[in-house]
């Protein structure tokens, strides 16, 4: 009978192709990497029904971590503090919070937006300008009224003949300025005629 062979944990054959340098160095990762540049290993789940492995793939970082320091806490992630995403020397990992690790990255999006002073517009973004959303997201206060102002102006019917309160601009079909406005952009009169028309047609 064929001799069975063991199954290796993803440590063990991490530290078997790993070769630990100093302390102080990079101990880069030989083998695949994501395109990011993060090491990736296989890791066997199991032997389902039919008898085939099942197989997942790890961070070979953390890997590394864990095999010589401990678990990961929840919710956190590891930051390479030596900025080399290979590496796999758990002196250079440090067990930190998302969001901890996208401020520490300097070409991340959060790191370059707060980096930013003026908006796309060139408003300053200061103290009296700038209110924070719900998001955290920061928004320019100026923009927002011009925005506001805009979308007023660009639903609002013209006022003619000196006509200066809502309910008394132009009809849109007799154009005339003196009856109250409807809502559906005609005077008062014409809305009559309109309604008694439509129901002569039933």
């Amino acid at each position: 009978m064929a001799e069975v062979r063991k199954r290796r944990s993803a440590a063990e054959r991490l530290w078997a192709r790993l070769t630990p340098g100093a302390p102080d160095e990079c101990w880069v990762w030989p083998g695949y990497k994501n395109p990011a540049g993060y090491g990736k290993i296989g890791v066997v789940l199991g032997v389902d029904d039919t008898g085939k492995y099942r197989v997942t793939s790890t961070y070979t970082h953390r890997v590394a971590y864990e095999s010589r320091v401990g678990q990961i806490r929840d919710g956190y992630v590891l930051d390479h503090l030596c900025r080399n995403t290979s590496c796999c020397n758990p002196a250079h990992l440090q067990p930190v919070t998302q969001g901890t690790n996208l401020l520490r990255a300097p070409t991340s999006l959060p790191v370059i937006n707060a980096a930013k002073t003026h908006c796309p517009q060139g408003h300053a973004y200061d103290h009296e300008n700038t209110y924070i959303g719900t998001a955290g997201t920061r928004f320019c206060r100026r923009c927002d009224r011009d925005k506001k102002r805009s979308r007023r102006s660009s639903n609002r019917l013209p006022i003619l003949d000196g006509a200066w309160s809502r309910h008394y601009r132009a009809c849109v079909d007799c154009g005339t300025t003196e009856t109250r406005h409807h809502a559906k952009g005609l005077c008062h009169n014409c809305h009559q005629r309109a309604r008694k028309g439509r129901a002569t047609a039933s």
